[in-house]
């Protein structure tokens, strides 16, 4: 998923063209991000289950559409998740997970 300005402007892979006709049926806002989330718990486990999945330590998710539903302020008639399982995320240019690992210490991330 390639994203713009907090919405996804195009998609490739298998689920691709789903992803983005789903987002587009939830209105103007379906492609906008609803949710980014990083897993820290080490004791979470991959099983298909969203609500586990997205909690498990060196994962990322990343949701579209409505957040209004808890508290955000986009408005969406759609909200779909997706699991990142080797996610490189980096903030202001300084990695927070390396290819699933959750750096931990400001050390650690200074020196990738």
């Amino acid at each position: 998923v390639t994203l713009a300005r907090g919405r996804a402007v195009d998609a490739v892979g298998e689920a691709a063209d789903w992803l983005l006709e789903t987002l587009d049926a939830g209105g103007p806002t379906g492609r906008l991000i609803a949710e980014l989330g990083i897993g820290t718990n080490p004791q979470a486990v991959v099983t298909g289950s969203i609500l586990e999945d997205e909690k498990a330590a060196g994962t990322a998710h990343l949701a579209f559409g409505t957040s209004a539903s808890f508290g955000g302020a986009n408005v969406s008639t759609v909200h779909i998740d997706g699991i990142l399982l080797q996610p490189t995320v980096e903030l202001d240019e300084r990695p927070l997970i390396q290819e699933g690992e959750l750096l931990n210490t400001r050390e650690e991330m200074e020196c990738r």
